[in-house]
């Protein structure tokens, strides 16, 4: 099947066409039958109050879908690092926790990579279905505190708590 597009002063500058072979009805089948697995078997994208995660989908130990795995010492290593320029230059590290843009909503406010809490935080927030993790520092090295959860939301709330008692 074969459509003229792009039609000009009469002529017809391309044309777009729908091949309708076996392979491509068998890629069409196979595309459709994942799409719907997909939209089966992912319970694990669901709030976790009363339904259950999908196994299927994180690694069985607490880690990164690529193997990768790390510790709240880790992460305190790697904000030391980062803000003695051991990393990326100081200058670099300034550029990257100065605001870049403005949310309405809590006083968020987002650098290159970082979410900059007020009044003076830096923190890394991530998250997947069944695991969470929220990381902050004081740019001064007065405190640092990471949060791993192995529920979507888990993390927040004892960050927000933390965050609180911290910056009073």
């Amino acid at each position: 099947m074969v459509w003229p597009w792009l039609p000009s002063d009469g002529k017809t500058l391309a044309e777009v066409g729908v091949l309708v072979d076996p392979t491509s009805t068998i890629m069409l089948c196979l595309v459709s039958l994942v799409a719907l697995l997909v939209q089966v078997y992912s319970l694990g994208y669901l709030h976790d109050e009363g339904l259950r995660t999908n196994v299927f989908h994180l690694p069985v130990r607490a880690n990164g879908d690529g193997g990768v795995y790390t510790t709240a010492a880790d992460i305190h290593s790697l904000w030391d690092a980062l803000f003695a320029g051991r990393i990326v230059s100081s200058d670099t590290v300034v550029e990257m926790v100065r605001p870049r843009s403005d949310s309405s909503s809590d006083s968020l406010r987002y650098g290159l990579g970082f979410w900059l809490h007020e009044p003076d935080l830096v923190a890394l927030h991530g998250f997947d279905a069944g695991s969470a993790f929220v990381s902050a520092r004081d740019p001064g090295g007065r405190f640092t505190y990471t949060v791993i959860s192995n529920k979507t939301s888990g993390a927040w709330p004892v960050s927000q708590r933390i965050e609180a008692l911290l910056t009073q």
